[in-house]
């Protein structure tokens, strides 16, 4: 099997585990903004710790940040959070 194959899958299994513990925090009286701060919250030192370990097995440096990356990178985590807000609205119609 491919290593993109199995990337794949575990990605949508830890997609699926993030949204199903998030409806439970929505369950549980917080509102979907406050479900959605609690998923990015949680989620930024991992990605931090995970960029600096990949940067440092890998001996790669981190790329300059250009203004037009920086414009893109912030445009694209707020229309990720907005998008993840209309998600877990969903859950609390039980549309989802």
């Amino acid at each position: 099997m491919e290593p993109w194959v199995l990337f794949s899958v575990l990605a949508a299994a830890a997609q699926t585990m993030r949204f199903a513990v998030q409806k439970v925090l929505v369950s549980a009286a917080l509102s979907p903004a406050a479900a959605t701060w609690a998923r990015f919250l949680w989620s930024w030192p991992l990605a931090v710790v995970l960029a600096f370990a990949y940067g440092r097995a890998t001996g790669a440096d981190f790329p300059e940040f250009t203004p037009t990356f920086l414009i893109y990178a912030i445009l694209g985590g707020a229309f990720q959070i907005l998008a993840t807000v209309c998600t877990v609205s969903l859950f609390s119609m039980r549309a989802f």
